[in-house]
């Protein structure tokens, strides 16, 4: 089976899961993602909201440092896959809806 690549050129949403103290969850917030680098930005922000070493990241997720680099720098030949897994280590959920 042939690795599928995210390429972002469509509008995707980012819902950021809030964790409450009780452990339920609060309203999300949204960020628009228009290219590649948005999402890793997004990314990159959650990850030092916080307060996750790239290194450490990456070891919890089998990645190696320059791969989480790669995301966050918005490179779009990264694996979709990878991408949604370091996203939901993150707490974060992608939704992508039609415009309308």
């Amino acid at each position: 089976m042939p690795k599928l690549y995210i390429y972002v050129k469509s509008v995707i949403i980012l819902r950021i899961r809030k964790l409450l103290r009780n452990g339920g969850m609060e309203n999300a917030s949204e960020t628009y993602i228009w290219e590649g680098q948005d999402l890793g930005e997004a990314l990159r922000r959650r990850r030092r909201f916080l307060q996750i070493r790239q290194a450490d990241a990456a070891a919890a997720l089998g990645f190696s440092p320059r791969l989480l680099s790669e995301i966050e720098n918005g490179r779009e030949t990264v694996a979709y896959g990878k991408i949604m897994r370091y996203a939901g280590y993150l707490g974060m959920d992608i939704v992508i809806r039609e415009r309308g």
